[in-house]
């Protein structure tokens, strides 16, 4: 168990192979992809890394990707560092 926080973003289908690539990165876990007009999924950081991470995402949308905290707790994620 780790502290860790939970976060939903929601971004364009252009952007998905991108931000899965960022997120394999990172070893950001992720809940499977909710598919509309968009794309929304959970993602699982470490408490350390959120800023960084959220950073990274931001960097790689200029901004478009909204992001929403829906926690903050300990997580039994797994680290493949």
């Amino acid at each position: 168990m780790c502290p860790c926080d939970e976060t939903e973003i929601t971004l364009p289908y252009s952007l998905y192979d991108r931000v899965q690539f960022l997120l394999a990165k990172e070893n950001v876990t992720a809940s499977a992809p909710e598919y509309t007009d968009r794309i929304r999924m959970e993602i699982t950081t470490k408490l350390s890394d959120t800023e960084r991470i959220l950073e990274g995402l931001r960097e790689l949308s200029g901004g478009t990707i909204p992001t929403r905290k829906l926690r903050t707790g300990l997580s039994a994620i797994t680290i493949r560092k």
